[in-house]
């Protein structure tokens, strides 16, 4: 459900989901839109007034965001020279013609190589298929590394990993069938922060809410994991 609200610093939009919390949870996401959650109980005129009493942080945050946007490397379509970030490291993107469509690299250069050039479509399913394996090999390599180091000792079977673009999440854990779902577009996140996503979504198995024993325990693992979820605020989420 999607409300708007005037305030002191104008209109804000933001997107209602009704689900089951204890309070009422506002979130600025890394696209600039706001993500509200609150409990069938409480009223839509109860959480307008919450979202506007967090006016000015929501207009601070999507401003500094706007700010910290202008200065990342842009992708300005799939064309030469166009850089693309991943996992923290810049690549320049080399576009070939060739008898078979495939993406290789060569140092801190992309080699895409496609049948036709010219199709716009074609490249960016080229390179989308390129980047998503590339995102499942190095999460799931992360994943095995980190179940293997801190809960095969707890005797804790390691999960199925599942992947997807998701719009207000980099991961997700679902403790009771043993599933963590991952989003595709940690690969524009700096690997440091992508091994914090790896960490919080295992720690679920161990405390399945957001309670101080979760992030104590979080913290076990990732002791400056506020900084690093601090620095993925400003992380698209998107692929292409």
């Amino acid at each position: 459900m999607i409300r708007r609200i005037e305030t002191d610093y104008g209109i804000i939009e933001y997107e209602l989901e009704i689900k089951k919390v204890k309070n009422i949870n506002l979130r600025v996401r890394p696209d600039m839109t706001v993500h509200v959650s609150a409990n069938r109980r409480t009223s839509t005129r109860t959480i307008d007034d919450f979202v506007r009493s967090k006016a000015e942080m929501i207009t601070t945050a999507i401003a500094e965001m706007r700010e910290k946007n202008k200065k990342l490397p842009q992708q300005a379509g799939i064309e030469n020279g166009c850089v693309m970030n991943i996992f923290g490291s810049p690549f320049a993107l080399c576009v070939d013609a060739g008898n078979k469509n495939c993406v290789t690299v060569d140092g801190s250069r992309l080699h895409l190589t496609v049948t036709d050039p010219c199709d716009s479509e074609l490249k960016k399913k080229v390179l989308r298929t390129y980047l998503e394996s590339v995102c499942r090999n190095v999460v799931e390599n992360m994943c095995h590394d980190f179940h293997k180091a801190y809960f095969e000792p707890l005797g804790i079977s390691f999960p199925a990993l599942k992947f997807r673009l998701m719009k207000s999440r980099w991961g997700s854990c679902q403790p009771q069938n043993g599933v963590l779902t991952f989003n595709y577009a940690l690969l524009n996140v700096p690997d440091d922060c992508v091994f914090y996503v790896v960490a919080h979504e295992f720690t679920h198995f161990l405390h399945p809410d957001h309670s101080k024993r979760f992030y104590a325990q979080l913290e076990k693992y990732v002791p400056d994991w506020k900084e690093k979820r601090e620095r993925m605020k400003y992380c698209s989420t998107s692929l292409l």
